[in-house]
């Protein structure tokens, strides 16, 4: 519920007393629940404060979704704290942040790679789209244990970011290697294609 008074503080204390709670809004409104419109509307009444606007609110699709839920996300975004301090000085940041940068830089190299072998700009940003995020998630529905074997074959970026093993799949340092296998291939692959198609 949206109420707005140009007594809210007062009204404020009324509600809380009655149960409700009530948070301030930046525009000068309250939002009330955990109490009716017409107790609201008869509190305010009774203690002669004027309401200039008693409107009900609806949560969004959103706000809905996030309710529901709240208890199941896998990631959450919390605010930095001092007891919880972000920075490349944290144990294992650095290597994170170089390895992701290392990780992107030979996605780059599979790319020229591919680029060069198919000669076609959209078809290598595609197959490059399906080689790194398409395909691994279609491999997760292949049965036990090939799904793991494959799939730690595939560039992969979760362990390089997290730097310590998932697990199936190999160790950051190792994914490293797979990668820069794939951009070799790629690369190795156009080099041939080039002298061949280009002789």
């Amino acid at each position: 519920m949206l109420v707005r008074s140009p007594r809210g503080s007062e009204l404020v204390g009324l509600l809380a007393a009655r149960g409700a709670t009530v948070t301030p809004e930046t525009d000068g409104g309250l939002a009330v629940t955990g109490i009716d419109p017409a107790a609201i509307g008869d509190l305010a009444l009774s203690e002669g404060i004027a309401v200039h606007e008693l409107t009900p609110r609806n949560a969004s699709l959103e706000e809905a979704f996030m309710e529901l839920t709240a208890d199941s996300v896998e990631y959450r975004a919390e605010p930095a704290t001092t007891a919880h301090s972000a920075g490349l000085t944290v144990r294992g940041a650095l290597r994170a942040v170089l390895g992701a940068a290392l990780y992107m830089l030979i996605v780059t190299l599979i790319g020229v790679g591919l680029g060069a072998i198919i000669r076609h700009t959209a078809g290598a940003i595609s197959a490059l789209f399906g080689l790194v995020l398409v395909l691994p998630q279609l491999v997760i529905v292949l049965p036990q244990p090939w799904n793991s074997r494959v799939q730690r074959l595939l560039p992969e970026l979760h362990s390089v970011i997290t730097q310590h093993p998932v697990q199936g799949l190999f160790s950051p340092a190792v994914t490293l290697l797979v990668c820069a296998a794939w951009a070799v291939a790629a690369l190795g692959t156009a080099g041939f294609l080039s002298t061949r198609r280009d002789a």
